[in-house]
């Protein structure tokens, strides 16, 4: 009996033994699993993050492709020594916004182009990608209706959905050789997401210059925002316009 109970307890141990065995070799495998796992896991991450950088790049490549550069124009360059503009034709033009904004603070004006539809893109998000951490920005417009106009904005032009106040925020029209001043404490600037410049209510440039150009409002939406509003779609002279050019720049001082 005594042998009996000892062949047992060296079975029930060596039974012991194995299961031991292979609970280590079942450790060591679970480990390396998850340390396959792991190393499978980041380079997905690698790969997903790597593609989605290809698609962002695609994408931009996309953008800058013909179907959103606007067509190239014989459009004579000005150059006065401080400006380089293909909108701006004139001492005049030039005089009209040169005189306000030296007026308004009481400095000499630099003009820094940042962006040119016919160079850059015709498209929103160009635009916004561009503009978005200028502080002070002039944005001029020439559309196929051959008229010119603008406005000037210290707010930034962000993707925040926003509408915003600017004391010094103005329009303009070289056509009527008139300033819009915005009218204080009213929101006169749209910050919509991957659109072109918005002086609230007064003109817009949509996400794409080409297809989709811009729109004016009527006199007593846009005298409700700015000054000097005398007629219906004073600016563009008509309700829905076509871009031929924009041109943003940044305003310094010397």
């Amino acid at each position: 009996d005594e042998n009996m109970f000892k062949n047992k307890d060296k079975k029930e141990k060596k039974e012991i033994s194995k299961i031991n065995e292979q609970k280590n070799i079942n450790i060591k495998e679970y480990k390396r699993n998850e340390k396959l796992i792991k190393e499978i896991s980041n380079k997905s991450l690698n790969i997903n993050r790597m593609n989605k950088e290809m698609y962002q790049n695609i994408q931009q490549l996309y953008l800058n492709t013909l179907n959103y550069i606007l067509p190239e124009s014989d459009l004579p360059l000005y150059d006065n020594g401080i400006i380089n503009s293909k909108i701006i034709n004139s001492e005049q033009d030039y005089n009209l916004i040169n005189e306000y904004l030296s007026s308004l603070y009481k400095k000499k004006i630099r003009y820094k182009l940042i962006f040119r539809a016919s160079e850059d893109g015709a498209y929103g998000k160009i635009f916004k990608k561009k503009c978005s951490k200028i502080q002070r920005t002039l944005s001029i417009i020439l559309t196929k209706n051959k008229r010119k106009f603008g406005g000037y904005t210290e707010v930034l032009w962000n993707n925040s959905d926003s509408l915003r106040k600017d004391e010094k925020a103005f329009c303009f029209s070289f056509d009527e050789n008139k300033i819009y001043k915005s009218i204080k404490d009213k929101n006169v600037i749209y910050c919509k997401e991957n659109s072109g410049p918005i002086f609230y209510d007064m003109f817009a440039i949509n996400c794409n210059f080409i297809t989709e150009g811009g729109y004016c409002k009527v006199k007593d939406l846009a005298e409700t925002k700015y000054e000097n509003v005398s007629k219906d779609y004073e600016l563009a002279g008509e309700e829905m316009f076509h871009i031929k050019e924009l041109e943003v720049y940044e305003i310094k001082f010397e």
